[in-house]
């Protein structure tokens, strides 16, 4: 009886942790305005969406990336949602809330479990307080790095469950079932498998030819039918892996590079994956550095412990080792199961062609290590609780001291995610799907086809997101035609569209796909520009083009264009735009609050007209961002000298040109409303078009 209230305390303390762990997430997700933005989780929205209503039989075959494949199983949980709080991105983060709070409450049964409740309340306390990047990573519900935390802690659950003594046969089952929904999910959960299969060799060695192995692999393949079936449905895609896979073996002949690029890892990449630096309002550099340090004592202080464990297993006999019950030997493979999950991702990583990427924010670049995060606390959490049970005072008030700093800097840095404490984030009722993906489902389906691939865009049920559709049917024509240089098909077909706005939509699809396959190579790029000119006749589809190579060239994370060498690029007919959506980058930075300083430091290089464009998009971005809370704007425009004012306004009102009408027809009088010029209004109107997300 008495092993009935125990499970009672568990089952409480565990509801505590999730109730804490929501409670926090959705204060930080009302008073944010920018706290998550990355564009994928719309398209998984799309998904969700198409299941609803019915029209996407076979979504399972079209998820928002080739690897991944998560997508669709985050459209899946994404529906009773949908149909709770409507489409919008409230429903998505509540989507990836309830996935993560699983996460959390593995880890807790797995800690308790194994290693001790107090080791299981701390681990659950950093999982809860967690440093700033994955807080905002664990919002966004993509389909892909993020999730790989809650896989990870799920695979060593049921991998430590089959570690037991008579384990059923239904855990060996479960253990292969989710390993293979994890290669399924995204492939560089291979790492946590790799991991547990080390262990597994250490402890029996023959378990290859055993039945318990045979139990696992048809769970395995169970898991793993969608990836299979992927494959077979789309032969020319197949089930390969990102080009720059994690999980892949490129630099393994030179170790020199190898060797290099490890150090980079451990001494750049790592220290600085927590992302306070971003996000905490004072000392982030220092607060990277302590949970860093603190996290490799403890990695090397586990080290230490189980070396120490193993020679007293080593020298002593049976009975003086009773004594140690730390020295059974299953609870040290658990141990080190555990510790290898960073040593692993280090090496493999050093070794794979995934390179050691610098976007300009660290949201994008540490998303990676994010699969890290657990095991940092599970680690952290045993180093602690060893030094909590020291029976010398200074030790144990040691171990407790640098819980609380860890705990104390991590409010803090989460504290870096609100804004404002009036709770009205306008942006949770954002539109939660993208129809981009339609368009490019209606590419792989029917190519150049054009007319069976309007019958299926037309068979979305929102009109007004068919221009989207457009976008993606163009841009994944694009890069499939323009690999193979013949840019000819796709501005052939596009002047076979008869609806002008969809026509636009379609070249501004054409020049996102130009842009991706080569804006690293700019001297190519100049070239190829050239043939587009030629190939793209209307002035109007020519700006539409052109429209699309900014959005690549000025919003996305990856790109490495600077506003000047983006001016080099592009012809002189389309610098206005080019400096309005840098300004509109600027005014909306994605992945944080608007930064005066960077806007400052652009705009008082600039003069004339080039000068007005970059302000009026700056005025739409702090539009965007704030998602037309007027108050908010008038707080961040105040900030301005007042001579720029009258054009920040105006870009304000260009954001509610666009956000009212999605287009702009019909809306003088808004533009009246809104104090804007009257011999402004053209400029308005023009610019209004060229607002996106």
């Amino acid at each position: 009886m008495g092993g009935l209230p125990m499970m009672r305390k568990k089952t409480i303390i565990c509801l505590i942790f999730i109730m804490l762990y929501i409670s926090i997430r959705l204060v930080l997700m009302m008073s944010s305005e920018t706290l998550i933005r990355q564009g994928q989780e719309a398209q998984v929205g799309c998904l969700t969406q198409s299941i609803i209503d019915c029209w996407g039989f076979d979504f399972w075959r079209y998820p928002v990336d080739q690897y991944m494949h998560g997508s669709v199983l985050n459209a899946l949980i994404a529906i009773p949602f949908f149909y709770l709080f409507g489409p919008h991105m409230l429903s998505l983060m509540l989507a990836s809330l309830l996935f993560h709070a699983c996460g959390l409450t593995f880890l807790f049964y797995l800690m308790s479990e194994h290693f001790g409740r107090r080791a299981a309340i701390f681990s659950c306390l950093l999982y809860t307080l967690s440093p700033p990047l994955l807080t905002a990573r664990g919002l966004i519900f993509s389909g892909a790095h993020a999730e790989t935390v809650v896989f990870g802690v799920v695979i060593f659950f049921l991998f430590f469950k089959i570690l037991q003594e008579k384990p059923s046969i239904i855990w060996y089952m479960l253990f292969g079932f989710i390993s293979g929904l994890s290669i399924w999910y995204i492939a560089s959960n291979g790492i946590f498998i790799i991991s547990c299969f080390i262990i597994w060799t250490f402890i029996d060695r023959t378990f290859f030819i055993k039945k318990k192995m045979g139990l696992y692999c048809i769970g395995f393949l169970v898991g793993i039918t969608p990836l299979l079936l992927f494959h077979f449905a789309n032969p020319y895609v197949g089930a390969t892996l990102h080009r720059n896979a994690l999980v892949s073996l490129a630099h393994i002949d030179n170790m020199g590079a190898v060797v290099i690029k490890l150090k980079e890892i451990l001494c750049t990449v790592m220290p600085n994956m927590f992302l306070f630096n971003e996000f905490a309002p004072f000392f982030g550099h220092y607060f990277d550095i302590f949970y860093y340090s603190v996290f490799m004592v403890s990695l090397f202080g586990m080290i230490g412990y189980i070396v120490l464990c193993g020679v007293i297993i080593k020298n002593f006999r049976r009975e003086q080792c009773d004594a140690y019950p730390s020295t059974d030997k299953t609870y040290l493979f658990k141990i080190i199961a555990i510790i290898s999950v960073p040593i692993i991702f280090s090496l493999l990583y050093a070794v794979s062609k995934r390179p050691i990427e610098n976007f300009g924010f660290g949201i994008a670049d540490y998303r990676y290590t994010l699969m890290l995060f657990p095991f940092i606390f599970m680690i952290i959490a045993l180093f602690l609780d060893i030094l909590c049970s020291s029976q010398k005072r200074m030790i144990a008030y040691t171990g407790y001291s640098l819980f609380c700093c860890l705990i104390i800097i991590s409010i803090i840095g989460q504290s870096g995610f609100v804004y404002s404490l009036d709770f009205n984030n306008r942006y949770l009722l954002d539109s939660g799907y993208n129809y981009e993906l339609i368009g490019r489902i209606a590419a792989r389906r029917y190519d150049t086809e054009l007319d069976q691939a309007a019958r299926f865009i037309s068979t979305v049920q929102n009109d007004d997101l068919e221009s989207d559709a457009y976008r993606g049917y163009g841009e994944t024509l694009a890069n499939k035609y323009l690999e193979v240089q013949n840019i000819e098909v796709c501005t052939a077909l596009g002047t076979t569209i008869d609806n002008e706005t969809l026509r636009a939509d379609y070249f501004r699809g054409i020049g996102i796909g130009c842009a991706d396959i080569f804006y690293s190579d700019t001297t190519l790029l100049k070239k190829r520009l050239t043939a587009y000119m030629n190939a793209v006749d209307e002035p109007l589809n020519q700006r539409a083009l052109f429209r699309g190579l900014l959005d690549v060239f000025i919003n996305r994370p990856r790109s490495s264009f600077s506003v000047t060498k983006i001016i080099e690029v592009v012809p002189e007919t389309f610098h206005s735009m080019a400096y309005f959506k840098w300004g509109l980058k600027m005014g909306s930075f994605t992945f944080g609050k608007p930064s005066l300083e960077e806007i400052r430091a652009i705009l008082y290089s600039l003069s004339g007209e080039h000068r007005r464009d970059y302000v009026y998009g700056v005025g739409a971005g702090i539009g965007v961002f704030f998602t037309g809370n007027m108050k908010k704007c008038v707080f961040k425009i105040d900030q301005f000298p007042p001579a720029l004012r009258t054009w920040l306004w105006q870009g304000v009102g260009m954001y509610h040109c666009f956000k009212q009408y999605g287009r702009v027809d019909n809306i003088q009088n808004l533009l009246r409303q809104c104090d804007i010029e009257e011999e402004d209004i053209p400029y308005v109107r023009e610019y209004a078009t060229l607002l996106t997300h």
